[in-house]
């Protein structure tokens, strides 16, 4: 009994450190990306603000002209129903409220089992949180894409940053099931281990 365990033991270990190894380099793309999304919207805010104060330099040479792509500047900055309507946004949402219910509910399972150290659990509760920061990184991209006079981009741009972002999301709730599926099968395999030490205790006559 004690040989099964210890190899079950030593399975969980190389299996923890493999997904963890992957789970760093995922994170590792996704902090990339994330950079790439704020410099894109950085380098957008800077590009069409040095455009609008060229032709405000030349308003009263070129009035009508400046008229004509001042609306057009100032078009790209309303947020069309098209965008809005996106199902990407709505899957957004739902992949963010299962982040939250995925983990709480195991959360809860958990604390209640007393099955993992205090440590144990504020390293995990941390671990959830890296995830929780990065969707939060995300959400703050998605809001200056989808809320109007925000950031002046077309309708396809914004689109296109909308499908990137939840992809990410979609990214971090992988993460967060794998995390949980990790720490349930250690406290199922640690319940076992109990049963089995107190079937002992049982037999021998201990207490």
């Amino acid at each position: 009994m004690k040989t099964l365990l210890c190899i079950g033991l030593m399975f969980l270990f190389v299996f923890r450190v493999a997904a963890q190894v992957q789970e760093l380099q995922q994170l590792q793309l996704d902090l990339e990306k994330l950079a790439q999304f704020k410099l894109i919207l950085s380098q957008m805010k800077q590009g069409y603000q040095t455009l609008e104060n060229g032709y405000n330099s030349v308003r009263d040479a070129a009035k009508g002209n400046f008229d004509l792509h001042k609306n057009y500047l100032d078009g790209l900055l309303v947020v069309s129903p098209a965008v809005k309507q996106s199902p990407a946004l709505k899957q957004i949402a739902m992949d963010q409220d299962a982040i939250g219910k995925t983990f709480q509910t195991a959360w809860s399972q958990y604390q209640s089992s007393g099955l993992f150290s205090a440590n144990e659990l504020t390293d995990l509760r941390n671990r959830y949180n890296d995830f929780i920061q990065k969707v939060n990184d995300d959400l703050d991209v998605l809001s200056q894409t989808t809320t109007s006079g925000k950031v002046r981009m077309s309708d396809a741009e914004r689109l296109q940053l909308i499908g990137i972002v939840q992809s990410d999301i979609s990214v971090q709730l992988a993460g967060v099931k794998a995390l949980v599926n990790d720490h349930s099968r250690l406290m199922v395999l640690r319940m076992q281990q109990k049963r089995d030490n107190d079937a002992v205790k049982k037999l021998s006559g201990i207490k």
